[in-house]
């Protein structure tokens, strides 16, 4: 419904509050208007001279400020110079080096040769000069002090004389805080005013400085003793301020030092000039000027009554206010009669206002007059037409907006594209007051489709689908512009009724836009007459709809892509399902995989060494009980238990290595150190096969690298391994070197500073290319033969890829058939990085013969002899006769092996199966001379046993472990060796001579 226009009837029917009279404003205004400027004018002269008359006095006072200020500062500068030139003077010099001889001959206390002769004769001989200096000086006393702080001479002879001033008496003292800075200064040093305890705490200050002897070391001190006075005796005067200048010497903390005059009770900083309270009730003007003398700031305050500067002021301010009160009556009276001449005419106008607010018709009032306030009553006449205007104009406009705000509200609550359109139709009916009507949407092909209609019977429905272009609905749908129809002919669209049939005054056919594209057309059909500007209720809402078809199609779109999903979900998680069932298989399949490894390592290894050891006692023949064929068929049981024991080791470490079990420790690993040993481990095998063995260093190789020492042996070993089992005449080589650039390129490395080339070339039956590309594959042995005629797995090179690949590197190999193999191993000299290659032949599969340079590293001689020695039975120690040794295991095979090594040479063995039996061995027989202890019996591995057993039994014995297998890092602290299982008699022969200290014979 429509509101009442809201602009001007408040304003209207708003309370007034008490009434003021125009004429009285107009009189107030004038007033105002006229004297406001006088009385500024007057005000800012007024100031303008009290600032002039202040700047002068400013001006004056900093004049005799400054000229106050220059005296004591040259007062102060001289003084400086001059204490610094009486130091250094021989006459100071003599009489404090003599004083001080004189205290150090006499060996009395200061105060008691302060009231004997020897003090009396030095000061009489060599004290005239320090008497002339104070008495042609203005200081107050002159001191004279020895490094340790003690004061001995004064001028005045006072109290302070024989005073120690870094005693307790005057250690807070300013003068000893000024000793203390001058002894380690490299000028005079000034205290500032302060008590002094010795003249009764009267203010004193004191400027020091150090007497040096002649070779330019601290002699001792000399000091000044001023007082206020001694400052205020330099200032001036007040000169230029007159008599009643004032003048007045301050510290750093503004207390007044001397000066004629009152005693300042505050100070106020203000700017430009300070506000200063003398003791009269009498406020000064001052300025402040610094003065700075050996450290301490003092200051010069020049100041002047403030009565006396601002003198005249007062005159000039009654005159000023006489003169602006006879103003303001000239100018009373002219605004008095010209405000009535502007009041009256307003008043009628007033009068008109009123009437315009009764309802009375104003139609025939006549303005007063051809003037402004005639113009005045016209221009609200034509203000009162406006306003009715306005008013029709706010009410369509409010009309509008409400029946958007409905559409929109009507939109928001049917979510369906096919209901949203039904809404849209009614709304739009509804606001047009129209009795037929029919909406269509555009389908994807494009073509428009009724969804709804209203006011039409079944036979006047016009078709079910449009295509652009096709008649007036498809030229308006095409176009995307409102189109109205009038002036229909009869039965162009009948209107329905009981009581007959008519045709509607006017039809509006509506497509609704958006981006350029037509989401739907409405049309419609209404017995009102209607206009362009009616049409303003679509051309706004046009937009709006199309985007909320858009959204409802969107939301339909989505509804149907989330049940798809839904759907998909759903097939996803019974996948998942399924996924999971069978990620659980697999983790049962390798939990039964771990457990039959383990159950294979134990299972199979311990009757397999308990079959090597006890053949290898067989094999022994001890007793000589056994044929030759006997002994021969037991060294056979022995190599082939030997051979399955590496198998199975083999498979354990592929397995570990595939399972990410593998650890590698990495640490500096000594590279001559590990060649030697593989030189010296492969040598009797060389031998044995007549094969020219050699190791070769390159002259860049570095003296070590950081490398798991344990993984690079196990590689080194299983590649030598392989070249002396497939060489059978010619040379093996195992060379350390650096790697080249065209190397590192092809593996797709950078930097062959940083890598470390060790090769293994040999001889021997080589390998084809279609070989070669499987060699590091598990269980691979060329063609099948190898195996038949060298025995193996083809397990050994893929525990190398898998070990070279833990540490960081990368392994290759060239090969051609029947002239040999090289296997080469790129290590980083650092730390393993991430990302490691795999293992690939190298791109140019041939065996090249290289000349060693003779800058190389010679290898070191063929070993001929150790090498001999090698092949030679185990040795034994012939120290083991009488000895007593503990043997403290469970395994009983290990124990009958140490037993009967032992017993055989001599030894007395005792034997304990657990751990409380080795104790009582230990309790009952006494202490032995050495202990085996099986790693297991201590109930923590190899870690703690032999420490354990020292801690326990009180035993100081040696202790060699029997472990189940090469300890890695640091073994027991506590463990003297380590054996590994199967015990080998030789390595028991040899620890035995290392531990107990006898040499090793052969058999």
């Amino acid at each position: 419904m429509p509101v009442p226009f809201p602009t001007y009837l408040p304003f209207i029917r708003r309370p007034r509050g008490r009434r003021r009279s125009l004429q009285v404003s107009l009189l107030l205004w004038f007033l105002g208007i006229s004297l406001v400027p006088v009385g500024l004018v007057s005000w800012f002269g007024y100031r303008q001279v009290a600032v002039e008359r202040r700047l002068d006095t400013r001006g004056r006072l900093e004049t005799v400020g400054e000229l106050n200020r220059m005296a004591v500062q040259a007062f102060c500068d001289g003084a400086l110079d001059d204490i610094a030139l009486q130091a250094r003077l021989g006459a100071t010099r003599t009489l404090l080096g003599a004083l001080a001889g004189s205290l150090a001959m006499s060996g009395q206390d200061p105060d008691a040769w302060l009231g004997g002769e020897s003090y009396r004769l030095t000061v009489n001989r060599f004290g005239h000069d320090a008497d002339l200096y104070r008495d042609w000086s203005p200081w107050r006393d002159v001191l004279l002090l020895d490094t340790r702080g003690r004061i001995l001479f004064t001028c005045l002879r006072g109290p302070d004389q024989g005073l120690d001033v870094f005693g307790p008496r005057l250690a807070g003292s300013l003068l000893a805080d000024g000793c203390r800075q001058a002894l380690v200064a490299s000028g005079p040093v000034c205290t500032g005013l302060g008590p002094y305890p010795p003249s009764g705490d009267e203010p004193a200050g004191f400027l020091i400085q150090t007497v040096k002897d002649a070779e330019g070391r601290p002699a001792g001190l000399i000091a000044v003793r001023y007082s206020a006075g001694t400052l205020g005796s330099v200032l001036q005067g007040a000169g230029q301020l007159g008599d009643e200048g004032r003048l007045f010497l301050v510290d750093a903390g503004f207390r007044i030092l001397d000066g004629p005059g009152a005693t300042l009770d505050a100070v106020k900083d203000r700017p430009g000039l300070w506000l200063l309270d003398g003791q009269e009730g009498k406020v000064l003007q001052a300025v402040h000027k610094p003065v700075t003398w050996g450290g301490q700031t003092f200051g010069v305050i020049a100041a002047l009554p403030a009565e006396s500067a601002e003198a005249g002021l007062a005159t000039l301010r009654v005159t000023m206010i006489l003169a602006l009160l006879g103003i303001s009556v000239l100018v009373a009276g002219g605004a008095l009669l010209l405000s009535r001449r502007i009041v009256l005419p307003i008043a009628r106008l007033g009068h008109v206002m009123q009437m315009v607010a009764e309802g009375s018709d104003i139609r025939d009032y006549q303005s007063s007059g051809h003037n402004e306030v005639g113009d005045l009553e016209d221009q609200f006449l034509s203000m009162l037409s406006r306003l009715d205007e306005a008013r029709e104009a706010s009410e369509r406009e409010y009309r509008l907006q409400r029946a958007q705000f409905e559409l929109n509200e009507r939109m928001r609550e049917h979510p369906g594209v096919e209901d949203l359109a039904r809404a849209i139709l009614e709304h739009v009916g509804r606001y047009y007051e129209a009795q037929v009507g029919v909406m269509y949407l555009m389908r994807p092909r494009p073509v428009l489709e009724r969804v709804a209609h209203f006011g039409l019977g079944e036979d006047d429905l016009p078709p079910q689908q449009i295509h652009l272009g096709e008649g007036f609905l498809g030229l308006a749908a095409e176009r995307g512009r409102i189109e109205i129809l009038g002036d229909l002919p009869a039965g162009h669209l009948p209107l329905r009724t009981g009581l007959g049939i008519s045709s509607p005054a006017t039809v509006i056919i509506a497509p609704f836009v958006i981006e350029g594209k037509t989401r739907a057309l409405l049309e419609i059909g209404t017995a009102a007459l209607l206009t362009d500007a009616d049409l303003q209720f679509l051309e706004r809402s046009a937009s709006s709809v199309a985007a909320a078809l858009d959204m409802a199609r969107s939301r339909e779109r989505v509804n149907r892509l989330l049940a798809e999903t839904k759907r998909q979900a759903w097939i996803l998680s019974n996948q998942q399902k399924q996924l999971q069932e069978t990620n659980e298989k697999l983790e049962r399949s390798g939990q039964y995989k771990d457990e039959f490894l383990a159950n294979m390592s134990h299972e199979l290894r311990t009757p397999l060494n308990s079959m090597i050891l006890m053949s290898q006692i067989l094999a022994e023949n001890s007793a000589g009980t056994l044929g030759p064929d006997e002994v021969e068929s037991a060294r056979i049981i022995q190599h082939a238990g030997q051979d399955l024991l590496k198998i199975i080791n083999d498979i354990l470490d592929l397995s570990m290595v595939e399972a990410g079990k593998l650890i590698v420790r990495t640490r500096r690993t000594d590279l001559g150190t590990l060649l030697d040993h593989m030189e010296g481990l492969f040598a009797p095998t060389a031998l044995k096969q007549g094969l020219d063995y050699r190791v070769l260093v390159g002259p860049d190789v570095p003296e070590a690298i950081e490398t798991d020492e344990d993984r690079l042996g196990q590689v080194l070993k299983n590649l030598l391994n392989n070249a002396f089992k497939f060489t059978s005449r010619g040379t093996v080589v195992l060379r350390a070197r650096r790697p080249s650039r065209h190397e590192m390129d092809g593996l797709g490395r950078e930097n062959p500073d940083q890598w470390l080339a060790l090769s293994v070339s040999d001889t021997g039956d080589g390998m084809t290319s279609e070989q070669m590309s499987r060699v590091f594959e598990a269980f691979s042995q060329g063609d099948g033969s190898s195996g038949r005629r060298h025995g193996g797995t083809g397990l050994g090179l893929s525990i190398c890829r898998e070990l070279v690949r833990l540490l960081g590197g990368t392994i290759t190999v060239d090969s051609l058939e029947g002239k040999g193999s090289t296997f080469t191993v790129f290590l980083p000299l650092a730390a393993a990085r991430d990302s490691v290659p795999e293992a690939v032949p190298a791109p140019r599969p041939a065996v090249r013969e290289v000349e060693v340079p003779d800058d190389w590293i010679a290898p070191v001689k063929p070993r001929q002899a150790a090498a001999a020695a090698r092949l030679q039975p185990d040795p034994v120690w012939d120290g083991w006769r009488g000895r007593r040794v503990l043997v403290g295991d469970g395994d009983m095979r290990a124990v009958f092996t140490l037993n009967e090594a032992l017993a055989g040479q001599g030894a007395e063995v005792a034997i304990g199966r657990t751990w409380d039996q080795c104790l009582e061995h230990v309790a009952s027989g006494g202490e032995p001379d050495l202990v085996v202890l099986g790693s297991a019996l201590g109930g923590d591995g190899t870690a703690t046993a032999a420490s354990r057993w020292l801690r326990e039994s009180g035993c100081a014995a040696p202790v060699i472990l029997l472990a189940d297998s090469e300890p890695v890092g640091m073994i027991d602290p506590g463990a003297a060796g380590v054996l590994t299982r199967p015990p080998a008699a030789g390595r028991l022969h040899l620890l035995g001579q290392e531990i107990l200290g006898r040499e090793c014979v052969p058999c």
